[in-house]
């Protein structure tokens, strides 16, 4: 048999398919044999190795275990999408590759499995409506615009709730985001009734930055919630106010401005 029919074969080999650990690596032979014609020196002797390695008498299953197992079942459920379904397959070759999981790995399994359980479908269910019906998201949202103008805390899953618009994150991710004191300031200040309402004429607070920007004029409120509000002080919610004699509107934040004398 000569050395393409020996490829072809081992890249075919069921039970190299199956534990899938140098499925890859037989394919790039094939595919160097295909282009050059030949093996190089090198590349030669891992021909035999695999052949031996994965002949019907030598073989060894090596997801023929308990974790091999559980994860082939978990593998199969068709719930486990995305990142979950990534992580388990990542964790199946590191049975096939070394026969067990780490410590750490073996925990992450048990944390997997316990969320896809039919317990764990259903809280995961529930968190769900809950999120999308108690106001949440939006806190979450505000909490998300907040982290993302001030990294690097909680960057990755700020993004991932502003930009992916059906992601949900998990009830710990949401209560450790959500739920500390500098988001509370900000999301407290973005949902509360604002002291000035549209059309509310305004001025500056003395020493504040729009002190300087409205420069002793008096302005019209335009917009409240202008922008996502980026600090935690108390306050900062935005507000668009357009000066009086100015065809420019600017941002500014409450604590900034009181409501004009006089007026």
């Amino acid at each position: 048999m000569g050395l393409r029919q020996r490829l072809e074969n081992l890249v075919v080999n069921p039970r190299l398919i199956k534990t899938g650990t140098d499925l890859d690596f037989a394919k790039s032979l094939l595919e160097y044999y295909n282009r050059k014609g030949g093996l190089s020196t090198g590349r030669r002797p891992w021909l035999d190795k695999l052949e031996e390695k994965y002949d019907e008498s030598n073989w060894v299953d090596p997801l023929d275990n308990d974790q091999g197992h559980r994860l082939d079942a978990l593998l199969s459920n068709e719930a486990l999408t995305g990142r979950d379904r990534s992580f388990a397959e990542s964790l199946r070759n590191g049975v096939a590759r070394f026969g067990q999981l780490t410590d750490r790995q073996a925990s992450a399994l048990e944390s997997i499995e316990s969320r896809y359980s039919e317990e764990g479908v259903a809280k995961r269910d529930d968190w769900r409506e809950q999120y999308l019906s108690s106001g949440m998201k939006r806190r979450a949202e505000i909490a998300a615009a907040y982290y993302a103008a001030n990294p690097p805390y909680y960057g990755d899953l700020a993004a991932r709730i502003l930009g992916e618009e059906s992601f949900i994150p998990t009830e710990r991710q949401y209560n450790k985001m959500v739920n500390n004191k500098y988001a509370t300031k900000v999301i407290d200040a973005t949902l509360a009734e604002p002291k000035y309402p549209v059309n509310s004429i305004v001025e500056a607070r003395s020493g504040t930055p729009a002190t300087r920007r409205l420069s002793g004029a008096k302005a019209f409120v335009l917009q409240t919630d202008h922008t996502a509000v980026t600090s935690a002080a108390k306050g900062c919610k935005q507000y668009l106010i357009l000066p009086v004699g100015s065809p420019t509107p600017i941002t500014v934040e409450e604590r900034w401005i009181k409501k004009a004398k006089g007026i």
